[in-house]
């Protein structure tokens, strides 16, 4: 009796191919993982970048009110500075909630792209099975007729 050569080959490419999807969607939530801190990061850095700009309005009221002579009893620039944060507050809670629609979107995008993955890793791990097995029995039957 022969050796499977065919059946062995088949056996180690599947193998091999079964490896490389486990390395493919490894690849996949690490670069989904790069992407969320990513995302966050920009989001940190808008935030900053928002809070400077409530800052420099807010000193900007102060300087033109001082500069325009107003007393603290007239024409308070209390309602102007709480204007100010509350559109900083709405500002922040706007990009707290477009970092969440892109850590979403970043999610739904892995479990799509490891559905596929797994959907064709397993399924060219079972037609690899089937076709070692295919190659084996046919190796045993030229066997049979040649001996």
């Amino acid at each position: 009796m022969g050796f499977p050569w065919v059946a062995l080959a088949i056996g180690v490419s599947t193998l091999v191919s079964f490896a490389g999807s486990r390395q493919q969607q490894k690849n996949l939530r690490r670069a989904a993982k790069n992407d969320k801190i990513k995302a966050e990061t920009v989001a940190l850095q808008k935030q900053i970048e928002a809070a400077k700009r409530a800052r420099l309005f807010s000193s900007e009221i102060r300087a033109r009110r001082g500069a325009s002579g107003t007393r603290v009893g007239q024409e308070s620039n209390l309602m102007q500075q709480n204007i100010i944060k509350k559109n900083h507050a709405e500002v922040k809670q706007n990009i707290l909630l477009g970092l969440d629609f892109t850590n979403s979107d970043i999610d739904s995008g892995l479990l799509g792209a490891l559905s596929t993955s797994y959907y064709n890793q397993y399924g060219s791990l079972l037609k690899g099975i089937g076709n070692t097995y295919a190659g084996y029995q046919n190796q045993k039957l030229l066997d049979k007729i040649e001996g």
